[in-house]
């Protein structure tokens, strides 16, 4: 399995997320480990149909609506792998070539604007991109959606934000801040892999499989913006 690509549409997969609204900006969920800050202001909802899935949204009925989620995988080809061998596999960037490939897989005119690794204030390494692409062959209007993965042996976290393109770019503080919010369990990745056998490192999984997750956020996105 490819773990890029299944993250790259894991990132997107909920950003119409629905469920429990919840009233502080402050969320966790301890069972798969993470928190994260949402925007004061932003309408707050958990997924039951994703357990650990949690999406907010900024700025509902007016023409800066933006959407901004978490997703969570457990298990995957890292789960073989050390924190320490993660981290080191995670710091080369994938590069612009992958998400491009991606981003052209499934919406037709996707464009990568920027691409790149770095060390997140988690203390875990974060694969990052900034992509872009029309609404629609008849709709003019550019949809823009920063992604951020980032993994621990347990489990793989997607954090996202969606915006049309003049909106991304004038709250692209905001969404930074919501992305550096994220914080994991401390030590939770400690012990579950103590001695690792070998293991093919992240960076050289097959990159095959890829599902329609762009297009599906997009069109999500489409439907929150009319």
């Amino acid at each position: 399995m490819n773990f890029r690509k299944a993250l790259f549409g894991l990132a997107v997969l909920l950003s119409g997320a629905a469920g429990g609204a919840h009233a502080a900006q402050s969320y966790a969920d301890p069972k798969v480990g993470y928190s994260v800050e949402f925007p004061d202001g932003w309408v707050v909802a958990t997924e039951p149909s994703a357990p650990g899935a949690v999406a907010g949204v900024g700025g509902q009925g007016t023409p800066e609506l933006r959407v901004c989620l978490v997703t969570v995988v457990t298990g995957g080809p890292q789960s073989k792998l050390s924190q320490a061998q993660i981290n080191q596999d995670m710091r080369a960037p994938f590069g612009d070539s992958f998400w491009q490939e991606m981003a052209g897989n499934s919406v037709k005119g996707a464009k990568v604007e920027s691409s790149g690794s770095r060390e997140h204030p988690s203390t875990l390494v974060a694969q990052e991109a900034l992509l872009s692409f029309n609404f629609s062959a008849t709709d003019p209007r550019v949809m823009r959606m920063n992604i951020s993965v980032m993994m621990t042996p347990q489990y793989i976290y997607s954090i996202g934000c969606s915006a049309e393109a003049s909106v991304h770019t004038k709250h692209k503080a905001e969404f930074l801040t919501f992305v550096n919010s994220f914080r994991h369990k401390a030590g939770m990745e400690a012990g579950v892999n103590p001695a690792p056998g070998s293991a093919t490192p992240v960076a050289a999984q097959d990159k095959s499989v890829l599902g329609s997750a762009i297009s599906r956020a997009a069109e999500i996105l489409k439907n929150k913006i009319k």
